[in-house]
């Protein structure tokens, strides 16, 4: 495989600390973001003072639109697919939005909602003769359904999993190892049983190839971006190029600052396929975007 961002290690930290990504409420952020990668800004402009920010993709991620059954706590930068975090003067996030934006920070169904619930199946169940507890599951929410809260669960372990393993590996050996281990929602791997599955899918791997790349483009100084001669990456996006739209913007309509991509499915069992960073570095928000093909 044709290395395209050779980016020297003084610019990129692989898989960074929890600690040294968020500002607060460290476990609370680790439990929905996982921390990939960390770039020094000035491997893209060599001119600007040092500052780190970080790629880091939901736990959250399995069928569907991350903040998809949680419209009620959208925001501007907020939304389907969009995730948007304040940084400090030292890079470190803090997640802009209202957690309940995550679906397993609805585990507690709000009293008057439960009591409208409750009200409304009384009622379907007298009139279409089906049970209480049939018309009141038909009626809850998605967010607040139990079925939904435990697939969930295992959502977020399986990918904390993948990515624990992924990492472990590519600390070891430099490089994303070769092969696939399919893993399902029930799998009860532990971690170090995942690592040699991995390992030992790779030894079997026929295909030689060397992927070392944590980012897939950088500030659009990747050989591909190069070679499609996009040679002002901020005006690109104001394009809306390709299958990414409705770029974040300022008070006064202008883009953040493009980071770079990932290509997210590359980190967890349930990735996306493009994961898009942008800053801006007057009002100190990371903004994630993420693209599906």
């Amino acid at each position: 495989m044709v290395i395209k961002m050779n980016i020297p290690e003084k610019f990129i930290r692989p898989f960074p600390s929890p600690e040294e990504v968020f500002s607060e409420e460290i476990e609370r952020h680790a439990k929905h973001f996982l921390p990939i990668c960390s770039l020094n800004l000035q491997f893209i402009r060599p001119d600007s003072e040092e500052f780190w920010i970080h790629f880091v993709q939901p736990a959250e991620i399995h069928s569907g639109c991350v903040g998809e059954h949680t419209s009620a706590f959208h925001d501007r930068y907020n939304f389907e697919d969009s995730i948007c975090f304040d940084v400090d003067e030292n890079g470190k996030y803090r997640f802009n939005g209202d957690w309940h934006f995550f679906i397993l920070e609805n585990k507690e169904m709000p009293s008057e909602i439960k009591t409208r619930i409750m009200e409304q199946a009384q009622k379907i169940a007298e009139k279409q003769g089906m049970s209480f507890d049939q018309a009141a599951w038909y009626k809850t929410p998605h967010i607040y359904r139990q079925d939904t809260q435990e697939e969930l669960e295992n959502v977020y372990r399986i990918n904390h999993l993948c990515f624990n393993a992924i990492k472990n590996l590519y600390l070891k050996y430099g490089k994303f190892l070769q092969g696939y281990v399919p893993i399902e929602l029930d799998s009860k791997y532990t971690l170090e049983e995942l690592v040699a599955l991995k390992e030992a899918a790779d030894s079997q791997c026929q295909d030689d190839g060397l992927d070392r790349d944590l980012i897939e483009d950088a500030g659009g100084l990747s050989e591909g971006m190069l070679e499609e001669g996009f040679n002002h990456i901020d005006g690109m996006f104001q394009e809306e190029y390709g299958n990414l739209v409705d770029t974040p913007k300022r008070d006064d309509g202008k883009v953040f600052s493009y980071v770079g991509y990932l290509s997210g499915y590359k980190f967890q069992e349930y990735g996306c396929d493009e994961l898009y960073l942008f800053f801006d570095a007057d009002s100190k928000k990371a903004v994630v975007r993420l693209v599906y093909s």
